[in-house]
C-alpha cells in the first residue's frame, strides 16, 4: 500500500516555511501543476536570497541542450564579486528533458559544490530518479501533490467545504492579511472556477476593496464577485451529472444572455452559445469514454479507494494509464461520478446536436439539455 500524502495545504505551507526560515541549499526544485502556487514559493525562496538574484529563461530560438550547459556553466561558475546567487528557471521540464536530468544530478553530486544556487520549479519529477532523491536529500525538495478542487471519493455524503482548493483559498488570504471562512472561500471559488491564478488575483482586488476591514463575508463575495462563464459551463454540467434539469435550463439562460467564452477566447452570446456548449461538452465526453475503454471497470472501481489503499498493481496501472499530477484529479472524478454507459450516451447526444447545427436543422438548446440529462442518468459500470 501507498504512504498517505500531506494534503495539499500542509505540503504547500511547510514548503514556505522551509524556503522562507531556512538556508537554501545548492538546488531547489519546486514541483507541481499551478503556477499560481508555486509563485509564492518562489516568492519565499527570492526573499532568502536577500536580492542577490537572477532570473534565467532559453533565448529565442535556443535549443533546451544548449540552454540546459548554459544554465550549468553559471550555475558552476563563481562572479568576480563573489558568489551564492540564486538562480531562478521557471517551467524547466524542457531542459530536464532526455539525459538533462542525469546532467544536474552529476552537476550536484560532484566533487566541487556549485558556486550558486539553483531553483527550479517543474510540473513534475519523477521521485525515483537519482536527481529527486539528491535533491530530498539536501532537503531541497517542495513536491505538491494535485489542487483538488472537490470532494475525495471517499467522503461520505453532506456538504464538504474543505476541498484543497477551499482550503488554500483561506491559507493565501492570509497571507494578503485577509480572513476567510471556508463557506466564504467556498462561495469565491464556486463563482470563478479552480483556477488558483484567478482566485489569488479576486482575493488581491478584494483586500482593496475591503480596505481596513480585514473579514470578507459571503455577503461581499456575492455583490463583489459573479459567476464566470467558466465557472457556468461547469455548473451546466454538475447539474446535467445530477439530473437536475432545473437547475441546467436555468443555466442556459444565464449562458445565453451573459455569453460563455468559445475555445479561442471570444465571448459568444445568443443562439452561438448552443454551439460552444456542445463543443465543450463532447471533447470532454469524448475522452472520457476513451478513459473508461482503457481502464475498464475494476480500474474505476478503484479510483474510490484512497489513494494509499490501493493495490501496487492498481496504482501503477492507474498511473500508466492517467499519467502522475497535472489534471488527472478532474478525470478521476469523472470517471467516478459518470458511468460508461452514461458517458457514452451524453456523447452520442451532444455529437447529435452538432451534426444539427452543422446541417442547418436548428436547436433547442432547451431541449437538449433535457436529453443530455437523460443521457447521463443511463446506468453502468461506475465506481
Amino acid at each position: 500500500m501507498a504512504v498517505k500524502q500531506k494534503s495539499f495545504v500542509e505540503a504547500w505551507s511547510e514548503g514556505l516555511r522551509r524556503l522562507r526560515d531556512r538556508p537554501l541549499p545548492p538546488l531547489t526544485v519546486i514541483a507541481g501543476d499551478a503556477d499560481a502556487v508555486k509563485q509564492r514559493l518562489v516568492e519565499a525562496a527570492v526573499a532568502q536570497a536577500d536580492g542577490d538574484v537572477e532570473v534565467f529563461a532559453a533565448r529565442p530560438g535556443e535549443k533546451d541542450r544548449d540552454a540546459l550547459h548554459r544554465l550549468l556553466d553559471l550555475w558552476g561558475t563563481r562572479s568576480l564579486f563573489g558568489g551564492g546567487q540564486l538562480i531562478v528557471v521557471r517551467h524547466a521540464d524542457a531542459l530536464l528533458k532526455n539525459k538533462g536530468v542525469k546532467l544536474v544530478e552529476a552537476h550536484l553530486t560532484g566533487d566541487a559544490p556549485p558556486a550558486n544556487r539553483l531553483l527550479l520549479t517543474v510540473d513534475a519529477l519523477d521521485g525515483r530518479s537519482k536527481l529527486a532523491k539528491a535533491v530530498k536529500a539536501q532537503d531541497g525538495l517542495v513536491s505538491l501533490p494535485v489542487l483538488r478542487d472537490s470532494p475525495p471519493p471517499w467522503h461520505d455524503g453532506g456538504p464538504f467545504l474543505e476541498t484543497d482548493l477551499n482550503q488554500w483559498t483561506v491559507a493565501e488570504a492570509r497571507l494578503l492579511g485577509l480572513e476567510l471562512a471556508l463557506p466564504v472561500a467556498d462561495e469565491l471559488t464556486r463563482r470563478i472556477g479552480n483556477e488558483p491564478g484567478r482566485v489569488a488575483q479576486k482575493l488581491r482586488q478584494l483586500a482593496v476593496l475591503l480596505g481596513d476591514r480585514k473579514r470578507a463575508t459571503r455577503e461581499d463575495v456575492a455583490g463583489f464577485v459573479p459567476f464566470s462563464s467558466v465557472r457556468l459551463l461547469g455548473l451546466y454540467e454538475d447539474a446535467l451529472v445530477a439530473g437536475d434539469v432545473r437547475t441546467a435550463m436555468a443555466l442556459v439562460d444565464r449562458m445565453v444572455r451573459e455569453g460563455v467564452y468559445d475555445p479561442f477566447m471570444r465571448l459568444v452570446s445568443g443562439p452561438a452559445v448552443s454551439e460552444t456548449v456542445l463543443r465543450g461538452l463532447s471533447a470532454g465526453l469524448a475522452r472520457l469514454v476513451e478513459a473508461h475503454e482503457r481502464l475498464g471497470p475494476r480500474l474505476v472501481s478503484a479510483l474510490s479507494s484512497k489513494p494509499w489503499q490501493r493495490s501496487k498493481a492498481d496504482t501503477a496501472a492507474l498511473d500508466e494509464a492517467l499519467g502522475r499530477g497535472g489534471r488527472r484529479v478532474f478525470v478521476e472524478r469523472d470517471l467516478r461520478r459518470v458511468s460508461a454507459a452514461a458517458a457514452l450516451a451524453a456523447f452520442g447526444v451532444a455529437l447529435d446536436g452538432l451534426r444539427r447545427l452543422r446541417d442547418g436543422r436548428g436547436l433547442s438548446l432547451h431541449a437538449h439539455t433535457a436529453r443530455l440529462a437523460r443521457a447521463y442518468g443511463a446506468r453502468g459500470t461506475a465506481a
